[in-house]
């Protein structure tokens, strides 16, 4: 029998068992153990074990257990295969392009947009005058003579020494 052993019992031969990692799932004992139950969806593990569809992701069955494969943009952050991919990454402040990467410049609201951390706005009196995202809002606009009250207006009235107090030069 294809993936099973044999007997004769009485002039015929009879299935009397499976190899490891196949089974008779069909119940048709001419056909031997047909299903290979260490890769089959259907019958993952055991015959009628099948693997569940979780949300955003591709179930399969892998050494006879089901498992989820999540698709672009999402991912399985809490590691429980049963609400499926949970997160997605491309938009998810918590978990920005991965999970566990938070996306929270200094200084600033964060977005997270196509996966990638940007900054969203400043905190009153900061801009993010050099556009690098580790740093976030790094100027402080209400006092810096180079960006006086925003990035790049330079405080250098003529002929005088200028002050930028509370972003006004």
């Amino acid at each position: 029998f294809a993936g099973g052993n044999g007997e004769c019992r009485s002039s015929v031969c009879v299935l009397i068992g499976c190899i490891v990692g196949r089974d008779n799932c069909d119940a048709n004992d001419t056909n031997g153990c047909e299903t290979d139950i260490r890769s089959n969806l259907m019958h993952c593990g055991r015959c009628g074990n099948v693997c569940p569809t979780r949300a955003n992701a591709t179930s399969f069955c892998s050494a006879a257990s089901c498992g989820i494969t999540c698709a672009a943009g999402f991912d399985n952050c809490d590691r429980v295969d049963g609400n499926g991919c949970e997160v997605d990454t491309r938009t998810n402040i918590s978990n920005c392009g991965a999970c566990g990467a938070v996306c929270a410049p200094p200084g600033a609201t964060g977005q997270c947009a196509s996966g990638t951390c940007t900054v969203r706005s400043c905190a009153a009196g900061l801009g993010d005058c050099d556009g690098v995202v580790s740093n976030g809002c790094e100027t402080v606009t209400a006092s810096d003579l180079s960006n006086c009250g925003a990035c790049g207006a330079t405080c250098a009235p003529a002929n005088a020494n200028g002050t930028c107090m509370s972003g006004t030069c």
